[in-house]
């Protein structure tokens, strides 16, 4: 079943319950019908879940891509120094 939606009105957005048992919470209020800006969450059972639009880059996954690329760069430029040394 789909306990509820979020639904794009004009130029803003709302968090819609759809008649779930549990009841869908925003900061601790349960809520039928309310708007949702991004970077806000709500809570679904026992779920909660964070509302975000456009493109959320996770830092975490940025620094290990940070990380790797460092990584190749060195054994790249070490493979170029013992070509060199040959």
């Amino acid at each position: 079943a789909i306990h509820c939606l979020v639904e794009k009105r004009d130029d803003a957005y709302y968090i819609c319950d759809l008649g779930s048992e549990q009841g869908t919470y925003m900061e601790g209020r349960q809520i039928l019908d309310q708007p949702i800006q991004s970077g806000e969450s709500f809570q679904v059972g026992p779920f909660k879940i964070f509302f975000m639009l456009g493109n959320q880059k996770n830092t975490e996954f940025e620094q290990k891509d940070r990380e790797h690329a460092e990584a190749q760069n060195r054994r790249a430029e070490e493979e170029v120094a013992q070509a060199q040394a040959e």
